[in-house]
């Protein structure tokens, strides 16, 4: 039998062939009755230098293979497939932006760790020093269309109404009255009915955001005709905090649900609590050799450099990237979506602009034209300066409310599967998919025991009423978050 490169490939030498061979050479020498049992001096040579030579060959084939992206692996694939233009994609870690609350002044350092309520393996890192600042009162201004002559008012907050005010009503009537809610105490008040009613949260209502004043059992008139009012927030509400975003302790994908990254690991004077409002951006593991593998293959298959699938091929490798689609008007009048005759538009989420505007011009054909909403500068191997467009897909909030029946199978920690599957499904629609909730959400659920019926509520604004799909525009893409999905076992 032929060994080593042969018209097949790579054959190896294995070693009961090597050992085989020394025994046989062995024999020929010192006669068929030579001992080569594994007790005798003649056969620990034989194991040992078959063993060697074994390894020989072993290290020969992994150098054969490691020419090949089909049988390479770690690093040597990665130098294979440099060969074709494409590196591994490294792994990114989780981040989210963390709001720290405390003291005026207090300083976190960098390197504090921050950990998941239930779950102290999901542990993210502060990456800089960052300080608390002075927080704000909230101001909000209710302004009238006509200054009245006749009629009554009242103000609601949080589900209480104040005493009726008066069309004469002062601002101290307006402060009195508000301060006269179980909820409120320090609030100031300014202005009239001419310029508006300032009102001011100050003291115990301080420093904290507050829900939108309404006005309700209006009767005001001027003249007899009637009096509109309008409630603004005219400056936001905040306790003393500080915003950062912090980082995944390792790389990879660390979740961290919205409100949950709440436990200071190593505790500093000033800094009372922690929390993150919306649900961490997950990173993602050094790509596999599977992966890399099977995404080598995609790109040899692109048509040529210049092609629609070829951009959309070649703006997916880009890091950070995480939904690509694009368009093309192949009229010679403007299409219905304002794109030029004969023009492209690529739309993009994720990445960093200059990099999206490079990798369009280098796969773009020539004398075409690129079509979006942003528009970046590069500059091309002659030097000139070219303004490449690009479009970011409109981001829709999917609101998501679930009423669960369950038996005893459910776990204890079900509504949250059940919430993470629905997110983690959206996450997976791409730019333009329609939300679908029959049957592919409910699928979702799937694999989560225990629930014997499901109502969904889902739309794109708070407390949706029906379980209607959610129609996505073609340069839209639904945007979950675990903050707008509410999960409720009936």
């Amino acid at each position: 039998m032929t060994y080593g490169i042969t018209d097949e490939g790579f054959k190896v030498k294995r070693l009961a062939e090597i050992k085989s061979e020394i025994e046989d050479e062995l024999r020929l020498v010192f006669g068929s009755g030579v001992d080569l049992s594994s007790n005798t001096v003649f056969g620990q040579f034989v194991g040992i230098y078959a063993e060697r030579e074994a390894s020989v060959w072993e290290l020969a084939e992994a150098v054969y293979n490691s020419q090949y992206p089909k049988t390479s692996f770690k690093s040597q694939l990665d130098n294979v497939v440099t060969l074709t233009g494409i590196t591994r994609q490294p792994g990114v870690k989780s981040n989210v932006a963390l709001t720290f609350l405390g003291d005026v002044g207090t300083v976190i350092p960098s390197g504090s760790v921050f950990s998941v309520d239930g779950n102290s393996s999901s542990r993210f890192v502060l990456d800089q020093d960052v300080t608390i600042g002075a927080g704000q009162n909230e101001i909000q201004t209710i302004t009238f269309s006509l200054v009245p002559d006749a009629g009554n008012f009242k103000i609601r907050y949080n589900g209480q109404d104040t005493g009726v005010l008066a069309h004469g009503a002062t601002s101290q009537n307006v402060e009195d009255a508000l301060n006269g809610l179980p909820d409120l105490s320090e609030v100031q008040v300014t202005g009239d009915f001419s310029g508006g009613f300032l009102i001011t949260f100050q003291g115990a209502d301080g420093l904290k955001e507050h829900e939108l004043l309404t006005i309700v059992d209006n009767t005001l008139e001027q003249s007899s005709t009637a009096v509109t009012t309008a409630v603004t927030e005219t400056q936001e509400g905040f306790p003393n905090r500080v915003i950062a975003t912090v980082y995944g302790e390792e790389v990879g994908p660390t979740t961290a649900p919205s409100g949950t990254l709440t436990i200071i690991e190593n505790p500093i004077t000033g800094l009372n609590s922690v929390v993150n409002e919306l649900d961490a951006i997950v990173g993602n593991d050094v790509e596999s050799d599977s992966d890399l593998k099977v995404r080598r293959e995609e790109s040899l298959q692109r048509a040529g450099s210049s092609t629609l699938d070829a951009m959309v091929s070649r703006l997916s490798d880009l890091d950070d990237v995480t939904a690509v689609v694009g368009f093309e008007n192949i009229t010679m009048i403007e299409d219905s979506d304002g794109r030029p005759p004969k023009s492209f538009e690529m739309v993009v989420q994720g990445a960093h602009n200059q990099d999206i505007a490079e990798t369009v011009w280098e796969t773009k054909p020539g004398g075409i034209e690129s079509h979006g909403s942003s528009i970046e500068q590069i500059t091309d191997s002659q030097g000139f300066v070219r303004n490449i467009k690009f479009s970011r897909p409109t981001e829709v909030n999917i609101y998501v409310e679930i009423d669960l029946t369950t038996d005893s199978n459910f776990p204890i920690n079900g509504l949250t599967q059940v919430r993470d599957a629905v997110v983690a499904h959206g996450d997976a629609l791409g730019i333009g998919q329609d939300v679908i909730v029959y049957p592919k959400l409910l699928c979702a659920l799937n694999d989560i025991q225990g629930i014997t019926d499901v109502a969904i509520r889902i739309g794109t604004s708070v407390s949706p009423t029906t379980d209607d799909n959610v129609s996505i525009a073609p340069q839209e893409i639904s945007a979950w978050d675990t903050s707008r999905t509410i999960i409720t076992e009936v």
